[in-house]
């Protein structure tokens, strides 16, 4: 399936870390397949949406627009192996998060050489995939009960709910095509369509983001959609996957602002 794509405005409003991350530069890039036309408008939505976005929670963050109430719940996945204090993946960069801020305080130059615990693959992406998507649709009754409550939702509101799914692998994930490596988009997989077809309750749309070498990217699908993704679904294997298990890290910094001596 062919993807258009469309660059992202410039955020006015300070948001949460993740918007800011994914909707804050001019290079990074709204995908949506050419063949979802509901997902193209939802694009043109979403970024008239940005400066009116509201950080909750449960859901995470929300928008009002007259009677429309848009609900936007944010979730991690990764490739990693999942221990039982959470993705190993996550723990490392947590870990090595806190390496960096302690020389930060403590000299204006550093240099970090750390080893990195992680067995990335196939397998673990769709069990984290799989896990945080069942534990997150569970929940969408509750998010719109939680904004009646608040008084966001009405009787007379027209409520959509998505899912911003983002990938935090290191270096991203990739599928392997025509000898080239193409930053992974699942909406078209057989193992995302099935994940959604376990379920009649599904979210309206889904946001899908990954960070890459040289962009950040989002797609987006529509749920109305889902079966013409089901017609241009591919079978996608390990040998296609392409998920990065780097083994050290290494990191040079300096403090602007502070002179030599």
């Amino acid at each position: 399936m062919e993807f258009e794509n469309t660059k992202c405005i410039k955020m006015k409003n300070e948001l949460t870390h993740m918007l800011n991350k994914y909707f804050s530069s001019n290079n990074n890039q709204i995908y949506y397949a050419k063949l979802d036309v509901d997902a193209a408008k939802f694009c043109k939505t979403f970024n008239e949406l940005l400066d009116i976005m509201v950080d909750f929670e449960h859901p995470d963050f929300y928008a009002k627009r007259k009677n429309e109430v848009y609900i936007f719940e944010h979730f991690m996945v990764d490739s990693s192996q999942v221990e039982n204090s959470g993705s190993l993946e996550r723990i490392e960069t947590s870990r090595i998060k806190k390496r960096v801020d302690k020389y930060f305080t403590e000299d204006k130059k550093g240099h970090i050489s750390d080893k990195i615990e992680n067995k990335a693959n196939f397998e673990n992406f769709k069990k984290n995939l799989h896990c945080n998507y069942n534990k997150h649709l569970m929940k969408i009754h509750e998010y719109k009960t939680t904004l009646e409550k608040e008084g966001v939702i009405d009787n007379n509101s027209t409520v959509t709910a998505s899912f911003f799914i983002e990938n935090t692998s290191i270096m991203g994930n990739y599928i392997y095509e025509k000898e080239k490596l193409i930053p992974f988009i699942p909406f078209t997989a057989d193992f995302f369509i099935e994940m959604l077809d376990e379920h009649n309750e599904k979210p309206d749309y889904i946001i899908y983001a990954q960070e890459t070498k040289n962009e950040n990217i989002v797609a987006v699908m529509s749920i109305k959609y889902l079966d013409v993704y089901k017609q241009n679904q591919t079978q996608i294997s390990s040998k296609e996957f392409i998920a990065f298990s780097p083994h050290t890290i290494q990191k040079r910094f300096y403090i602007e602002g502070v002179n030599e001596k």
